[in-house]
């Protein structure tokens, strides 16, 4: 009898301490919620490769070599005639002597009058022999200036292959001497004279030198008519 006394007793006790709890406001312990942990970021993702080829550089190209010779400063001037006795330069060429480009006009192959004529003391031509005359135009194309009779040696070469040069002639007309110094550009004008066999005369030609270049490949050949 005492035993189910005691077994009705028990839930009745615990009631009663269940009551007791609420009764004194004790909190009643309650579980800390769970951490939340982020989600994790997406990977990084490469972009898609282009498939496209890279367009190629446009080529460079050389610009064309110029094919235009450089401008003559004497273009009137034949480098080239008159480089060989057969073959004289004709009267009224221009020819290139060094600094000078060089002209002459047809030769007076009897000047013993007119010389006789310039200065009463003026002496005849040997026996046989005449004076002749070159007149001459010599352009200066060098730095500074130039004296073409002290720059040009110029003497006769006669048919019978023997050079007359050094000739004394009295006072000439017009002599080249007298022409003067001339600046780049200038012209000097002016007659040279040779003492000259008359049968070594025809088909003779003058020769025209730089005068103090002794190299024969200087020397430039003109027609006496």
């Amino acid at each position: 009898m005492r035993r189910r006394l005691a077994a009705l007793a028990l839930p009745a006790v615990a009631a009663l301490v269940v009551s007791a709890c609420s009764a004194t406001g004790e909190p009643t312990a309650v579980a800390p919620p769970a951490p939340t942990v982020p989600a994790p970021a997406p990977a990084p993702t490469d972009p898609e490769p282009t498939t496209e080829p890279a367009p190629d550089p446009e080529p460079t190209t050389d610009p064309e070599p110029t094919t235009e010779p450089p401008a003559d400063p004497d273009p009137g001037t034949d480098r080239d005639a008159g480089a060989t006795r057969e073959e004289p330069a004709p009267v009224g060429t221009e020819v290139r002597v060094g600094d000078w480009s060089v002209a002459v006009d047809p030769t007076i192959t009897d000047a013993n009058d007119a010389i006789a004529n310039e200065n009463m003391f003026n002496s005849p031509p040997g026996d046989g022999n005449n004076y002749i005359l070159l007149p001459v135009n010599a352009t200066y194309n060098g730095g500074d200036s130039g004296s073409a009779w002290i720059d040009l040696s110029i003497a006769f070469v006669g048919n019978n292959a023997v050079t007359y040069d050094g000739s004394y002639c009295g006072v000439i007309p017009n002599p080249l001497m007298n022409a003067g110094d001339v600046y780049a550009g200038g012209t000097a004008s002016g007659n040279v004279c040779a003492e000259v066999p008359v049968d070594a005369i025809e088909g003779g030609v003058w020769r025209v030198e730089e005068a103090f270049n002794f190299q024969s490949q200087t020397a430039r050949f003109f027609a006496a008519a």
